[in-house]
């Protein structure tokens, strides 16, 4: 045979060595996918369990690969970073917190004073929060948000006990690292739903207040973010509004229609409001008022608000009548006939006639032109009970022709081919459909894209009792 220089491991008086042409090398060495330390300071001998390298801690494993991740040695945990290198000090790992000392790299566990707080660590390292920990079943600790023990209390057969560093009971509410508890009579920090002062609190397991959402038994509350009261009636949050009902203790409606006050409302099942009703009444235009459904839309709108009006009443004595093409102001023809003149009118005459009539009530209230108006601004009125007079098609859908078109108040005011007046009365935003009062058709639905696209087609004319 033949021999020459080494190359590769080798084990020499019990230790081993890489050997490249048959000298020891000394360093870092990466081979078989792993790396290895080859101490200079012993020849080159490969280097296993803790050990510094470069000034930096280690560890490597018996057959000398450097570890990474956890290492147990000797009844300790270490973790060694992806560049193998041990750490020290505070390490987040897979959304925990880990202490390991500074000076032996060693993982915490228990009771560890970190500056100028105090901290606990369970069994595994993990370090505790927003939890009680029982240090020796008579004492109890909470840990904050941040970690830090921020209370200490002692167990009864009540509950925990808070006191202070001089073992004196508190009571009444109490403020720490940012969360606030309530504490009875006797110092027990309160749990669950709790009314103080008149008002509803809910105190999580640990005794923290819960604000925002706060689901319980599978009902939705709101608990206000600065003061933790529990909310009742309309929340508007992001745009979006939900209604927690006090007459159910608090909990937010969903998935269906309730009554609210006098208006119908209809919630999804995320407790979003979608859509409005109020029950207005419907007023047939015939026989007797064959082209008065302007008026009769008046009337149902007056009925809405307990004016209890015969349905000819506005047509035949507060509707103002034109001719001549006046259209705006005024009735051009007789709503009693079928022909004579342009057979309609608008909103300033609808306007004026519910003024007619609300002033010869007495009423304080006042017929509002709001004609032009945004849908989202007529949706909203809606929501708030207030239903809308406006104008549309006798079919619901596209007008015809405009066939008459005049200026007033900066505006231009057409009749479309179709014209008809109708009280919208509800909303499904689920459903995409609106619900009217129609003289001619009775109580309908309608899709609601067409329904608007038609109203603003025909000049966007509205009415409302205000």
């Amino acid at each position: 045979g033949s021999c020459g220089p080494l190359n590769g491991w080798g084990l020499v008086d019990g230790s081993w060595y890489w050997f490249a042409d048959g000298i020891a090398s000394t360093g870092w060495l990466y081979t078989g996918g792993s790396w290895y330390w080859l101490d200079p300071d012993a020849g080159g001998a490969m280097a296993t369990g803790p050990h510094s390298c470069n000034g930096s801690a280690y560890w490597f494993d018996a057959s000398g690969a450097m570890a990474t991740g956890w290492v147990l040695d000797g009844g300790t945990w270490y973790y060694a970073t992806g560049s193998g290198a041990l750490a020290s000090g505070w390490l987040s790992l897979n959304g925990a917190w880990y202490w390991l000392d500074p000076s032996t790299r060693a993982m915490a566990t228990g009771f560890q004073t970190i500056g100028s707080c105090e901290y606990i660590f369970n069994s595994s390292g993990k370090m505790m929060a927003n939890c009680w920990s029982n240090g020796d079943g008579f004492s109890m600790y909470h840990s904050s948000s941040s970690g830090a023990i921020d209370l200490k209390g002692i167990m009864t057969d009540s509950g925990i006990q808070l006191i202070d560093d001089g073992g004196n009971v508190r009571t009444g509410w109490i403020e720490t690292q940012g969360s606030r508890y309530y504490c009875s009579a006797n110092g027990v920090i309160l749990t669950g739903w709790q009314q103080i002062a008149g008002s509803w609190y809910y105190f999580n397991s640990d005794g923290r207040m819960a604000t925002g959402w706060l689901n319980d038994g599978g009902n939705w509350y709101w608990l206000e973010s600065a003061s933790g009261t529990m909310k009742t009636g309309w929340l508007s949050l992001g745009g979006t509004w939900y209604y927690l009902d006090a007459a159910r203790g608090g909990v937010m409606l969903s998935n269906g229609w309730y009554w609210i006050g006098s208006t119908d409302y209809k919630f999804s099942s995320s407790g979003a409001m979608v859509g409005a009703w109020v029950d207005v009444p419907c007023y047939s235009q015939y026989p007797e008022l064959p082209t008065g459904c302007e008026s009769v839309a008046l009337t149902n709108l007056l009925n809405y608000y307990g004016f209890g009006l015969g349905k000819t009443i506005i047509a035949d004595y507060y509707l103002p009548k034109g001719s001549n093409g006046n259209f705006v102001t005024a009735f051009d023809g007789n709503p009693r006939r079928s022909s004579g003149g342009l057979m309609g009118c608008v909103a300033p005459a609808i306007a004026i006639a519910g003024n007619n009539f609300l002033r010869a009530a007495g009423s304080g209230k006042q017929a509002k032109d709001v004609s032009f108006s945004s849908i989202s601004s007529i949706l909203n009125r809606l929501t708030c009970g207030q239903p809308v007079e406006m104008w549309n098609t006798e079919w619901g859908s596209w007008p015809g022709g405009r066939y008459a078109a005049r200026w007033y108040n900066g505006h231009s005011y057409g009749l479309w081919g179709g014209n008809h007046a109708v009280v919208l009365k509800g909303y499904d935003d689920e459903q995409g459909i609106v619900y009217l009062s129609d003289s001619i058709n009775g109580n309908v639905t309608r899709n609601a894209q067409v329904f608007f696209g038609t109203w603003q087609q025909m000049d966007s004319q509205a009415v409302v009792i205000e």
